[in-house]
């Protein structure tokens, strides 16, 4: 089972479990870290509406993933929590 950290504000909110998508976007069942950070998390989430955060990013929630086993940190956007799903994207550093 692979499990993947979320992070908001410096504090973890929960774990993405086995997660799926592509470059740009995660999927996976959400559980909230037993603190008052991850209730908060799942309330604020949990409001979201993917078809408003999907289009427009600024209405979206910013955090961190962070991959225990490969050691990967990335900067996202929580699009939604709905029925105990997370979905994010993932964000890029443009170079050159």
């Amino acid at each position: 089972m692979s499990r993947i950290a979320i992070h908001r504000g410096g504090d973890r909110v929960g774990e993405m479990i086995d997660p799926t998508g592509d470059t740009w976007y995660l999927e996976g069942r959400f559980e909230a870290a037993a603190t008052a950070a991850g209730a908060d998390f799942v309330r604020e989430a949990s409001a979201l509406d993917v078809h408003i955060t999907f289009n427009d990013h600024g209405k979206a929630i910013r955090g961190m993933l962070k991959d225990a086993a490969t050691g990967d940190i990335a900067t996202i956007l929580i699009l939604s929590l709905a029925n105990g799903v997370l979905l994010v994207r993932r964000m890029f550093e443009k170079t050159g």
